[in-house]
Order: C-alpha cells, then structure tokens, then sequence
C-alpha cells in the first residue's frame, strides 16, 4: 500500500530523526530550522539551543568561509550539491570534524528553498591523519640526520626510485634521468661490480634481502663507501612485490678507521724502531768501548811491553780508530736529533758543488785506497753553480761516500757524479759497485736506525743513520733522494736540488 503524503512526510522526518549522520537544515542565509539527535549529540547542544545559532555559530572561525561559499553557490543555483572536510566547535569548546554534504531543496514553485547539510563525523580520523603526519615528519627528520639515503625498486615495473638523500650520495644530479640496471652498476666500484650483479639477480629472482657493504665511484672520481640494507616485499601469493632499502654513507667512519690502522702500524713501527735502535746503540757503542777500555787495560797494567814500539803503535792505532768510530756515531746522533729538534739552520749560499764534491772525495780518498777501492768522477763541465748549504753539502756527500766505502768489497769501483738533467736541475750522486740493496728493503733504509740486516748477523759497523740524515738535509734544501739498487751489482744515491736553487749559468 502506498504511503500518502502526510505519512511520507512523517517516515522523511523520522529518517531525518534517527539517522546516524546528522542532519541539519538549513535557511538560504544559513540559520538552523531543523537539527536531528545526531547532530545535537555531536556538538553537544539540546534541539532548542541548536534551532536559535546559525552554520556561524557552530562552526570554527577559520572554516566559516567554507561553509558560506558552499551555502552560496547552492543559492544561487550554480550547483546542486556541495563536499566539504570542515571543522565544528562543540559547546564545550573543543574542535569536531566533520565531512559535510550541502544539498539543495527547492520549494513548491522550484525556486532555492532550503539547504539540508549531513554531518559525518571525521574527528577520529583526523586526528590519526595529524598522528600519522606527525610521525611522517619525525621519521623523515630522523632520516635527514641520520644522512641515510631510501630507495625502492619495483619488480612489476623494474623500476628504481631514489629520494633526494640517495641522489646526492650517488652524485646524481639530474634526478629524473632513469636508474637502470646499467647505469646502476656502472657506478660501482670495478673491484665490487661482480659481487653487486651477483646479489641483485638473486634479489631481482625475489631470492633474499640483502645487507653488506660496498664502493661507488663518484662522478668526480671520488670513492664512497656505502653500506645497503634491503627489506623484500611480497604479494600474497609469495610473488616478489617490491625491494625498499637503505644507503648509509661509511666514507667517514672507514677513513677514520684507516687512519688509526695506520697510527696503530706506525707506533708499533716506532716502538720496533726503538727496540732495534737500542740494541743497535748498545752493540755500536759497547763494541769501540771495549776495545778503548781493552787495549789501554793492557798497556796500563803492564802486560803489553811499552818498550815494543811496534805493538805500543798497533794498540794507539786500534784505540784511535775505535775512538773516532764512537765519534762519528755520536755526531751521527747529535746531528740526527738537532735535524728533527729543527736546530739544524739552512745556511743558504752561492756554491760550485764541484769543488764540494772534490773536497769530501779528498778526504774520503784514503779510506777507499786502504779498503782497496778505486774512486772515480763523473763531473759535467757546464753545471751551474747553486744556492745551497755548503755544509748540509759536505755532510750529505760524507755519508754517501762512507756508505759506499762501507759497503764495497776490495776491487770494486766508487763513482762520484755531477751533472743537470732534462729540467736543468743540479744533480749529483755516488755510485759503487758493492753488496747491493733488495727492492723491498729500499723504502726502510731511508729510516732512522734502520738496518738491512739484524744487529747481530751483520758484518758492518754504523748506526743506521747516514742515510736518514741525507734525506731529511736534502729535504731542508726542497730536493729529493732516489736510491736504486740491485744485490750484487752495487748501489746509487742521487741527490736532486730544485731548480729555484740552481744559478744562472
């Protein structure tokens, strides 16, 4: 039986009534004429307190406009339904949201009549969305400290995306260009490239997550340590859906960690150094002390007959050499120590390093005749004089030719050169034909104290500085020493002074 129109009035009523949703409605200029229990119970007010306020009353002051637009665009016919997300007060003051729905009622004559409004509350909802992006915003401010880069790939579209962290730790700077396959790898590092392939085909075949450590190359030739962690997500049907991971730059930490690897080796290098230095002081010293102590033992207590001027001759003879051997190395110490206290003034004058050379092979001459060694020069007639320290000069040259004395058997051949190479440097050296040096142990004979050989195995006398103080005297003066040597065939020591240094021809 149909309803008649008293009763569907009636029914219309109690829908409104009893509806979930509220229901207010609405005069065109915006005053409540009818309200429903839902409405009243949102904004806690009783029906009577609702039908005296208007949509202004009730609504937030920053959302009146919403609401006015809305009833103004019904008004004036423009549409006959009007959406809106708005914000109501309740009695007690504090904030409702609501979801509103405007519709427009025309009267008998078809003319704008009423406006219905259905209030569904969203308080709840919003307040997780403000949950929600107030989480969003703190996770986001952790990420930007932490300097961590987020990236995901998708398996259905293969497809990369770097956020803005990750194109920077990457050194992308055109942050659309595609991430393929390609253009990923070939940034790795050469030396982690085949590792790289190997783990992403088995997490592209949906395998595993990953999480390990590895190189890029940067555009600028720069290497960066990354370290990736990944998390595979799946469909329900266990297909792989999408991999999102995790960059974390480690340049610093690893940088910081190789640097204390090498102050680690260096002060167990240092504290060796002193070890084999004071084994090598108490052999180098206590050997020329004993014979000192020996032999004058023996003459003053009359067990050597003083009336033998032969022996009395040998033994001063031995005692003289054993005192200037304990010399010379404890003015290899002093100089040494005054060179890294920076005692060691450069005195910087005009010199002809041929007369230098001429100088110390004069004094040395002797030794190398005694030790059955010819000694020879390589002199160019053109070289330059120089600004340099004559006496750094005279002590550099002394060294390297007790060195190659030292170090030359009888019948071998000491060279002393002096010429300019291609860049019109002053060049000199010493080179002989002796025992000879491995490769490997080149780089330590240019150490404090350092010895090829152990204290106790080696057949030649020294403390192991002469070459330390030729370096760091050639290095006051901005010059550099190269040392090539080959076991058996001999040794050469080149000294090389900076151009600033050489004088106009």
């Amino acid at each position: 039986m149909p309803l008649t129109r008293t009763d569907g009035r009636t029914a219309l009523a109690a829908i409104m009534e009893y509806s979930p949703i509220g229901m207010v409605l609405l005069s065109l200029d915006g005053r409540c004429l009818l309200a429903n229990r839902a409405v009243c119970e949102l904004l806690g007010y009783s029906r009577e307190e609702m039908l005296v306020r208007s949509f202004r009353d009730l609504t937030h002051p920053e959302d009146v406009g919403v609401s006015a637009r809305a009833i103004a665009t019904l008004a004036s016919q423009q549409a006959t339904h009007q959406y809106a997300e708005k914000r109501y007060l309740h009695r007690d003051g504090h904030e409702v949201w609501g979801y509103v729905g405007w519709s427009l009622i025309p009267d008998d004559a078809g003319q704008p009549g009423y406006i219905i409004a259905q209030v569904a509350d969203i308080t709840d909802r919003k307040r997780h969305e403000a949950e929600r992006e107030e989480m969003t915003q703190m996770l986001q401010l952790a990420i930007e400290a932490s300097g961590i880069g987020i990236w995901s790939y998708d398996f259905d579209t293969d497809k990369t995306t770097f956020d803005a962290r990750m194109n920077e730790l990457w050194g992308r700077t055109d942050d659309s260009s595609p991430i393929t396959r390609e253009t990923w790898l070939a940034c790795i590092h050469p030396d982690d490239r085949a590792m790289m392939a190997a783990r992403a085909d088995a997490v592209r075949d949906g395998n595993s997550d990953f999480e390990l450590e590895h190189r890029i190359v940067l555009p600028d030739g720069r290497i960066r340590h990354l370290y990736v962690q990944s998390v595979l997500q799946r469909y329900p049907d266990c297909r792989p859906r999408r991999l999102i991971g995790t960059n974390w730059d480690m340049t610093d930490q690893i940088e910081a960690a190789e640097v204390l690897r090498r102050a680690r080796d260096e002060a167990e290098s240092a504290s060796k150094a002193k070890s084999r230095f004071l084994a090598n002081m108490s052999h180098e010293l206590r050997t020329p002390l004993n014979a000192i102590i020996g032999f004058s033992e023996a003459m003053k207590s009359g067990i050597v007959n003083i009336t033998n001027a032969d022996l009395v001759r040998s033994y001063s003879a031995d005692i003289h050499a054993s005192g200037r051997h304990l010399l010379s190395i404890i003015n290899d110490l002093l100089d040494l120590s005054r060179i890294e206290a920076g005692r060691f003034a450069i005195e910087t004058t005009d010199i002809d390093l041929r007369d230098v050379i001429n100088d110390v092979a004069n004094v040395m001459r002797r030794q190398a005749e005694e030790a059955g060694l010819t000694l020879v020069y390589d002199i160019a007639g053109d070289v330059p004089a120089a600004r340099a320290d004559e006496r750094a000069m005279r002590q550099i040259l002394l060294n390297l030719l007790s060195n190659a004395v030292k170090f030359t058997p009888a019948g071998g051949q000491i060279t002393c050169g002096l010429h300019t190479d291609g860049g019109g440097r002053v060049r000199c050296w010493v080179a002989d034909t002796g025992i000879g040096i491995a490769a490997k142990d080149i780089p330590r004979l240019m150490q404090p104290f350092a010895q090829v050989t152990s204290v106790y195995s080696r057949q030649h006398q020294g403390a192991g500085l002469g070459l330390a103080i030729v370096r760091a005297l050639v290095s006051m003066q901005g010059g550099e020493v190269a040392l090539a040597s080959e076991p058996g065939k001999g040794t050469a020591v080149t000294v090389t002074l900076p151009e600033s240094r050489r004088l106009a021809a």
